[in-house]
């Protein structure tokens, strides 16, 4: 179970495409043995070191094509780091750690075919890892329920953009591909494993969905449609890459983990008594990995999961930039504080300021200036991850849209009615939050879309941005 008191280490990167991250140091531990008989060797204390990562990658579902294993071009950026995270963290003896890599699904399906797919996706990556062809043809040659690599990957084109003939064999294509995605290859014993078993039993696997980082709710399963819904999972569906100690050694017949290739029953061997609770939507509330929601099925998994940078929910959110006109400000200087550090970049040409590895729920302070004048700065604080349609939720939204210079709520909602009056005519300025303003009032705020305010109003205002 994931507690709130454990230090989950450092995130080195963050981004839409999956996270880095380096685990905190363990402390030495007392090991506590008793007195045993010298001509009694069963009765002798046995030392073991604790299963427990020092690091991890977490690469994100957009780095494959949807329901398939087979991998984007992106990956390539991400997994390159894995060779120096590995040298940045050996040991005193200069031993590199050893790599696991566990596929997930999102909780949509069958457990089976998920876990098949978990399955494939971990194999992909790992054949990528150590630059084994050989796994990427046998996954090529064996389609799997809408994970066809046939149809996912144009291989006489890859061969050309490699700078290849296009009657190239599959296997000379997949290899110079590997190669241009991972330029420094693992070798197979650089993994937990140490190649050891012909299937890669613990070298990779996929744990299918049962280790969800969201639960969406009932009402989400039954009223969204499948491409929201789909786009709510993302989170979910993702290939961790695990680091631990070289002295680690393990026999792999006693990894609990089933092969990659193998069905759920391992699995369910090592699930948590309260296992079918913790997979089971909720009525109405999303629930997300961590301290307060237990999503996690294994409690294996947990275990060496639980308090990961990589298997928190992180979140990247975007928080677009206004002048005190609604303007939008592309090119904006900004600086984002969230309590315990502070991100600077640029906003995009959009006007969005992109903050990543942010825990939520949160309030940050933004501060921007004027792209063309930096002597005009602008600053709120903006509360992000804003949900329900209670008058909470309403007073953040309004004060994320820059409606808060009067004291009185009423009157800060009455503006707002006649700012969007044009935009949604079934909305009076009677400044009550009835329905169809607070329907119209998520929709600005969600779609970071505010009415062009007059210039009298805004000349009150000293910024505006909207937050998603």
């Amino acid at each position: 179970m994931a507690d709130a008191s454990i230090e989950t280490g450092r995130i080195i990167e963050a981004d839409e495409t999956g996270v880095v991250g380096e685990h905190p140091e363990q402390q030495a531990r007392p090991f506590f043995a008793a007195p045993a008989l010298a001509d009694q060797p069963a009765q002798r204390n046995g030392l073991a070191i604790d299963i427990r990562p020092i690091a991890c990658f977490n690469v994100g579902d957009v780095l494959f094509e949807f329901d398939s294993s087979v991998l984007r071009e992106e990956a390539g950026r991400l997994l390159a780091q894995l060779p120096d995270l590995r040298r940045k963290r050996a040991n005193a003896a200069g031993e590199l750690p050893l790599a696991s890599v566990f596929g997930h699904a999102d909780p949509t399906g069958k457990d089976e075919y998920n876990k098949t797919l978990a399955g494939r996706r971990a194999t992909a990556v790992y054949a990528l890892l150590v630059h084994d062809a050989r796994l990427w043809d046998k996954l090529f040659a064996n389609p799997f329920g809408g994970d066809d690599w046939s149809k996912k990957m144009d291989v006489k084109a890859t061969a050309e953009r490699l700078g290849l003939p296009r009657a190239s064999a599959r296997l000379t294509v997949f290899a110079a591909f590997m190669k241009a995605l991972c330029p420094e290859p693992l070798q197979k014993s650089d993994f937990l494993g140490r190649g050891a078993d012909a299937g890669g039993k613990a070298d990779f696997q996929g744990c299918g969905e049962f280790n969800p980082l969201l639960m969406l709710s009932a009402q989400d399963v039954q009223s969204l449609p499948k491409e929201s819904r789909d786009g709510a999972n993302l989170i979910n569906r993702r290939v961790v890459v695990f680091l631990f100690r070289p002295e680690l050694r393990l026999s792999v017949k006693d990894w609990p983990c089933p092969r990659a290739s193998e069905g759920p029953a391992d699995c369910r061997k090592r699930f948590f008594l309260d296992a079918k609770q913790r997979l089971t939507p909720g009525p109405t509330r999303r629930r997300h990995f961590g301290p307060t929601d237990e999503t996690f099925g294994c409690r294996f998994y947990d275990r060496i999961a639980g308090a990961s940078p990589c298997e928190q929910f992180l979140r990247m959110y975007k928080i677009r930039l206004f002048d005190s006109f609604a303007t939008p400000m592309p090119g904006a200087p900004f600086s984002v504080n969230d309590g315990k550090r502070t991100v600077t970049g640029v906003a995009d040409a959009e006007a969005f300021a992109t903050i990543r590895d942010l825990k939520v729920p949160a309030e940050v302070h933004v501060t921007w200036r004027d792209p063309n004048d930096e002597s005009l700065e602008f600053s709120l604080d903006v509360h992000v991850d804003v949900e329900g349609d209670d008058d909470t939720a309403a007073t953040r939204r309004l004060h994320n849209l820059g409606y808060e210079r009067f004291p009185a709520l009423a009157d800060n909602v009455r503006e707002f009615q006649v700012d969007h009056a044009t935009q949604f005519p079934n909305m009076t300025p009677t400044g009550q939050l009835d329905d169809p303003t607070r329907a119209a009032l998520a929709q600005v705020h969600d779609d970071c879309a505010p009415a062009e305010r007059p210039r009298e109003t805004a000349a009150a205002d000293a910024g505006k941005k909207s937050a998603t």
